[in-house]
C-alpha cells in the first residue's frame, strides 16, 4: 500500500508542478491535520530520544523535499524515482555500523555472502552506467542530497522508532516530524526569504500540496509501521522502491517519453530486489 501511495506521490508533483517550498509545507500541513485525531487518541512518546533522532531525520527531509519536490516536474517522476533506489544497497552497508554482530552472521553464510558481493558489484556496473546517461546525470547533480538523506534515513527511522511502543511509534513520527519540519521551513522562511508569501498562499499551492500531502501522509504511515515488522530498514526500503514499476507504467499508459538509460535504472532496482531476496535468507 505504502509503495502505491508513493508512486503516487511522484506522479502527483510532476502532473501539478507546484512550488516546491510551498508544496513541501502544504504537505506536512496536511500530515498534522490527519494524524491529529490519531495523536489525541494513542498520545505520543515519552522518550526524549525518540524527538533528539526524530528532530536530526527532520532536518535532513526538510531539505530532502524540497530539492526532491523541485526535481520532479523538470527530470520527471520516473527518472526520479530510479535513482533512489541506490540507497537501498548505502543503506544495507552502513547498517553493520549500527550492528557490527550482523557482519558475523553474513560471514558464517560464504554462498550467501559471495551473492550479495555479486550484486553489489552489479550494482555499481549500473551505476557507472547511469553516470554516462546525460540525462541521468543532470538528475543526480540536482538530487544528490536527496541520495543522501534517503541513504541515512531509512538507518535513522528505524533508530528513532525504537523509542516509541508499536502502537503510538508511526502515528508520533508522522506527527512530529511534520511539526518539526515546519517550523525549519518558517525559521528559513524568515531568514532567508526563498519565495514570496504569497507563493504559499495560492490556490494552486494549497489545492496540491494537500492532495500530495494526503497522499504522503499514508505513504509515511505504511512505511514507519513496516519498521516494527522487519529488522533491517533496506526490506522496507527496497519494497518502497517498487514504486519505480508504478510509475513507468502509468507513464506508458500516457505515452510519457523517457530518454534516460532505463536499463540501469532497472538494474539498479533489480539488484535491490535480489538484495532483499538474499537479506530474507538470515
Amino acid at each position: 500500500v505504502g509503495t502505491c501511495f508513493s508512486a503516487a506521490m511522484f506522479l502527483l508533483q510532476e502532473k501539478f508542478k507546484v512550488e516546491a517550498f510551498a508544496l513541501s509545507i502544504w504537505c506536512k500541513v496536511a500530515c498534522i491535520i490527519a494524524t491529529l485525531p490519531l495523536v489525541f487518541m494513542v498520545g505520543l512518546p515519552a522518550d526524549p530520544r525518540f524527538y533528539i533522532w526524530l528532530s536530526l531525520q527532520a532536518l535532513m527531509f526538510a531539505i530532502n523535499d524540497i530539492i526532491m519536490f523541485r526535481a520532479i516536474p523538470v527530470v520527471g517522476a520516473a527518472v526520479v524515482s530510479r535513482l533512489i533506489p541506490s540507497t537501498i544497497i548505502f543503506s544495507f552497508l552502513l547498517w553493520f555500523i549500527v550492528d557490527p554482530a550482523l557482519l558475523n552472521t553474513y560471514l558464517e553464510r560464504p554462498l550467501l555472502s559471495a551473492t550479495i558481493f555479486g550484486v553489489i558489484v552489479c550494482t555499481a556496473y549500473f551505476a557507472i552506467r547511469m553516470t554516462k546517461c546525460d540525462v541521468s546525470m543532470a538528475a543526480i547533480k540536482k538530487l544528490w542530497f536527496v541520495i543522501v538523506a534517503n541513504t541515512l534515513g531509512w538507518i535513522v527511522a528505524k533508530i528513532v522508532i525504537g523509542y516509541a511502543p508499536p502502537e503510538q511509534g508511526a502515528i508520533a513520527f508522522t506527527f512530529v516530524e511534520a511539526w518539526m519540519m515546519i517550523g525549519m521551513w518558517c525559521l528559513y522562511l524568515v531568514v532567508a526569504r526563498p519565495v514570496a508569501p504569497a507563493t504559499l498562499f495560492n490556490k494552486a499551492a494549497i489545492k496540491g500540496g494537500l492532495i500530495v500531502g494526503a497522499t504522503m501522509t499514508i505513504f509515511v504511515l505504511c512505511i514507519t509501521s513496516a519498521f516494527y515488522q522487519v529488522y533491517n530498514p533496506g526490506y522496507v526500503s527496497a519494497v518502497k522502491m517498487l514504486d519505480v514499476v508504478i510509475i513507468v507504467m502509468v507513464h506508458k499508459m500516457l505515452g510519457k517519453a523517457d530518454d534516460s538509460d532505463k536499463i540501469a535504472g532497472f538494474g539498479i532496482v533489480a539488484c535491490a530486489v535480489v538484495l532483499v531476496l538474499l537479506k530474507s535468507q538470515i
